[in-house]
């Protein structure tokens, strides 16, 4: 295998039920130099005992015994990288096989610090192509729009690997910590793209449901 370019990162918690088809959509991917990073935070369910039965040399997997939060595991993976280039990947989740190859070929053509793509949400069992695109064409917003997260999707987030020195904060509890990273790397002036295609698929489960519940509670 070439030298790896891509890094997608993985902070997974007690995701026994999911983990599987989220690495398997990447390890799907057409791009082929790649790695994926998986930080399990401590899951005390088959989360683990799952992710072993991979036996593929491009996955690194790091168990932490305590449970710290989301973002002191998505912090953890930032700080590993590598690669000239990573990306986000909910555990929960799934990606389109041609999602790597897609940003990083607008990443290239635009010299972008980071590029986004459209989501095609589902609930259940993915079937090829079916759910609802949600997100917004942030290619449309200027860089005032983004600060204020209009349509900015932080799973989606492919990006340069310097962007590392960003600390994503470990004090949010409601699920945002992507966002406000990606707000405090665009307010510093960095330069972000879009892809018009639904490369990131995002499950919606009754755990996702009662943190957006939660979530609306706290902001009212």
């Amino acid at each position: 295998m070439n030298e790896p370019k891509i890094t997608i990162l993985i902070s997974t918690y007690n995701r026994a039920k999911y983990i599987k088809e989220c690495i398997q959509s990447a390890l799907a991917q057409t791009f082929s130099n790649f790695l994926v990073s998986v930080y399990d935070d401590g899951s005390t369910d088959d989360t683990a005992s799952i992710i072993k039965k991979f036996k593929d040399d491009r996955i690194k997997y790091n168990y932490c015994k305590e449970n710290k939060g989301v973002g002191f595991a998505k912090n953890q993976l930032l700080q590993s990288i590598e690669t000239p280039y990573a990306c986000w990947l909910d555990s929960d989740d799934m990606m389109h096989k041609e999602r790597l190859q897609e940003q990083y070929n607008k990443i290239i053509e635009g010299n972008y610090d980071v590029v986004f793509c459209q989501i095609l949400r589902f609930s259940g069992q993915y079937k090829s192509g079916v759910g609802k695109i949600t997100s917004i064409d942030v290619s449309k917003y200027n860089k005032k729009d983004m600060i204020k997260g209009g349509g900015m999707a932080g799973a989606t987030a492919f990006f340069k690997s310097n962007l590392q020195k960003f600390p994503i904060s470990e004090k949010m509890i409601f699920g945002r910590e992507d966002a406000l990273w990606l707000r405090t790397i665009v307010a510093s002036g960095k330069t972000f793209g879009y892809v018009t295609k639904p490369l990131y698929f995002c499950r919606f489960h009754s755990d996702r449901l009662g943190i957006l519940k939660r979530r609306r509670n706290k902001i009212g």
